[in-house]
């Protein structure tokens, strides 16, 4: 019998089809062709409903009878998958035809296994995939990672960040929602963070033992043209914790509190408060002359000698503790100054090793630490924290002239220009997430707040929100100055609350809830601020989130003192006039002694005080005489004396009536700056101005006002005495000595 010849081409000897791969452009019509059968034979070998209408580029297809070949690729020995690189302009449907695999599998194997799979709908060029179970692949390395697995060199880790900050899908490090934020389906690399993630406060379960209340005290502040606190103004029942900035540390190590001498003798007297002696601060770390004392004085050869200097110096004082105030260690951009080493941290944490154990028991020990990552990551946060007592950390300046022209230093304000709040409660939300995190108990940490406000001048004076712009350089500011601080760019609680007072410019205030500060806008200078309702408000938020307290930078910044407004009431309201802000630098050692107020003979007193500025002259003495560093004697003696405050007649002393102490003698005439005697060359000042000429002959006329009663006094004394017995006889018959001893008793007291 013949045969019949067979039916189509024949499968192979394993019983597979054979087979071609869809190319673009195919259809069942080429197919065929290219197959090299019919279009009946084509369905048949490929049976699937709708075959033609689903056909897919790479998929692969039977040429002839039976079936396809399993392509699909099968996990590694190691048990990790087979993986895949995406192509460009690849889809899932394109790879799993290619692979031999269903529709759905590439979903399977990858969905919350795989870094960066977001599904097929958003497929990345050049992420690598399973093809198969198995264990994912570790990602491509991105060239500017710089954590998680895409930093180039990466094995096996994430690449943890500096202070445990969160890292992004993108390998980059921050505090921010875009770092921080857990999104996605939980599929790793596919939401915005990657590890470290989320924004909430950690590390706080444990409240503090004591919730400390600390106030920083400005020792200099004496030397401000007003504002001026001195220590035993300090209101103790406001703080646990008074710090004293700052004690300096000379070139060789050694603590020196000359400069503030007067004010540290009296800090010490301090009661109630525990005091802490604070060393460094900015002007200190930042100085082209200073700043290197703290860099040489941690390293190895000489912190030992610095630990046990400070730690005496604390001793010999009977003082309560030692605050360190370096900023910051490891900066690589401070101005003015080199860059620092990244050594500085681990120096600094073996320096406060020394410092601990240095001190005795029952003594804090303590630290400021910035609340700027940039400068933070230079500290080794987390085992210092378990070395201090306590951190200040300073949530505070968080913007400020410095801004601007940098893209980075505000949120959607890519010129850095944009009226910031320096004490932005969500910026400071993030920064204490941040340093728990980097893993401080917030037990530990001493939240900063502020007695002053950061100010800019307003580009456009109407406008209104975060948005609008000011004026400036980062290093030249346009604000209006306080009158005593007198720096652009910072302005005193005690000054933006006297400029309302005074009412002479125009001063509108209100209270931005987004960012939980004060604003006040005065003649077009735009300030944040925290008055005292927001300060405690923030106190009480700290304290239900378990911090261990609050720090106050400065307590003489927050009010003027009930003794300076004595001395200098009128002189101290001038100063915040139009007039005395635009107009009123003139001192009173500045005028000249042929004014009217010196030359004219009627003028009542009280105006030709007024004239010679003789309440600012008085004020500057007070304040002068308070802050002197050694025993003068008595007050009169040293503000009239020719080699103190007003250069009158050597040898003066006002406390008793003898000629000898010659305070009837006067001012010797009036010296200006058209005038000045060749012999007065000491500070201060170098001239007594009419002010000086003019409380020195008040003295004088005072002190003879004393001498002439007392001399009437005696006088009259004098005439009592002698018919004292023949009254006495007269008037009282019996004996008794009682009229004249109390007639004597009256006599010496008169004397």
């Amino acid at each position: 019998m013949e045969g019949k010849l067979p039916d189509g081409p024949q499968p192979n000897a394993d019983g597979t089809c054979q087979d071609r791969q869809v190319e673009a452009g195919d259809s069942c019509a080429t197919l065929y062709g290219k197959c090299g059968i019919t279009p009946s034979l084509l369905t048949k070998y490929n049976p699937a409903t709708n075959f033609c209408a689903n056909l897919k580029v790479n998929q692969w297809i039977c040429c002839s009878s039976g079936s396809l070949k399993d392509r699909r690729p099968k996990p590694n020995a190691d048990g990790s998958c087979a993986t895949y690189t995406v192509k460009a302009g690849e889809s899932c449907s394109v790879i799993e035809a290619a692979n031999g695999m269903a529709e759905g599998e590439l979903d399977t194997y990858n969905k919350k296994k795989t870094w960066g799979w977001a599904g097929c709908d958003k497929l990345w060029p050049n992420s690598k995939i399973c093809l198969s179970s198995g264990t994912p692949p570790m990602p491509l390395p991105v060239a500017n990672a710089v954590c998680g697995p895409q930093k180039p060199g990466t094995c096996t880790t994430l690449n943890p960040c500096p202070l445990n900050t969160c890292c992004n899908i993108w390998g980059q490090f921050g505090t921010t929602k875009e770092f921080c934020e857990i999104t996605g389906d939980g599929t790793p690399g596919t939401g915005t963070c990657v590890s470290n993630c989320g924004m909430e406060i950690v590390n706080n379960k444990v409240p503090p033992a004591e919730y400390r209340k600390i106030g920083y005290f400005e020792a200099w502040n004496p030397d401000r043209d007003c504002l001026w606190m001195d220590a035993t103004s300090i209101d103790e029942s406001k703080f646990i914790h008074i710090h004293f900035a700052f004690a300096d540390v000379t070139p060789d190590f050694k603590v020196d509190v000359s400069k503030v001498q007067a004010q540290f003798n009296k800090f010490k007297a301090l009661k109630t408060s525990k005091r802490i002696v604070a060393f460094g601060g900015w002007a200190a770390s930042t100085s082209t002359t200073t700043f290197q004392i703290f860099r040489d004085g941690v390293n190895s050869a000489n912190r030992a000698a610095l630990a046990n200097n400070i730690a005496n110096f604390v001793k010999e004082h009977g003082l309560d503790g030692a605050d360190i105030d370096w900023e910051y260690p490891a900066a690589p951009d401070l101005p003015d100054i080199p860059p620092a080493d990244p050594i500085d941290g681990p120096n600094y944490l073996a320096f406060l090793r020394l410092l601990r154990a240095a001190l005795p028991t029952g003594e804090t020990l303590s630290i400021a630490a910035p609340a700027s990552y940039w400068y933070l990551k230079g500290f080794p946060i987390k085992d210092m924290g378990s070395v201090l007592d306590y951190i200040v950390y300073m949530t505070y300046d968080l913007h400020g002239q410095w801004d601007a022209g940098s893209k980075w230093s505000q949120d959607g304000c890519p010129n850095g220009m944009c009226l910031r709040s320096h004490i932005n409660m969500t910026e400071t939300y993030n920064a204490l997430v941040m340093v728990a995190k980097a893993g401080v108990p917030a037990s530990k940490i001493i939240v900063g707040v502020s007695s002053y406000g950061r100010s800019f001048k307003m580009k456009d004076p109407n406008c209104r929100g975060p948005m609008c712009d000011y004026t400036g350089t980062s290093s030249i500011s346009h604000a209006l100055p306080g009158p005593c601080t007198g720096v652009q760019g910072y302005i005193s609680n005690a000054e933006i609350d006297e400029f309302r007072k005074v009412n002479d410019f125009s001063v509108a205030t209100h209270y931005d809830q987004a960012t939980r500060s004060n604003i006040a806008i005065i003649n077009g200078t735009w300030i944040a601020y925290m008055d005292t309702a927001e300060k405690n408000a923030r106190e009480n938020i700290y304290k239900n989130w378990n911090f261990g307290g609050t720090s106050d930078w400065a307590h003489d910044l927050d009010s003027f003192t009930e003794i300076e407004r004595k001395l200098s009431g009128p002189i101290l309201t001038s100063k915040f006039t139009k007039k005395g802000v635009t107009g009123g630098s003139t001192r009173w050692y500045d005028l000249s002694c042929s004014m009217p107020a010196v030359t004219l003979v009627d003028m009542e007193r009280k105006e030709r005080w007024k004239g010679v500025m003789a309440d600012e002259a008085w004020a500057d003495a007070v304040k002068a005489y308070s802050a002197r560093t050694t025993d003068t004697g008595s007050f009169s003696s040293w503000i009239i004396g020719r080699f103190f405050f007003f250069r009158g007649p050597q040898d003066v002393h006002c406390g008793t009536t003898l000629v000898a102490n010659r305070c009837q003698d006067g001012q010797q005439g009036c010296t200006d700056k058209n005038s000045k005697p060749h012999d007065l060359t000491v500070n201060p000042p170098l001239r007594t101005g009419p002010a000086g000429q003019f409380i020195a002959d008040s003295f004088a006329k005072l002190e003879s006002a004393f001498v002439n009663y007392y001399a009437a006094l005696r006088g009259a004394r004098t005439d009592v005495a002698e018919p004292a017995p023949v009254l006495e006889d007269y008037f009282m018959k019996e004996v008794d000595d009682t009229f004249s001893k109390q007639l004597g008793y009256n006599s010496l007291a008169v004397v």
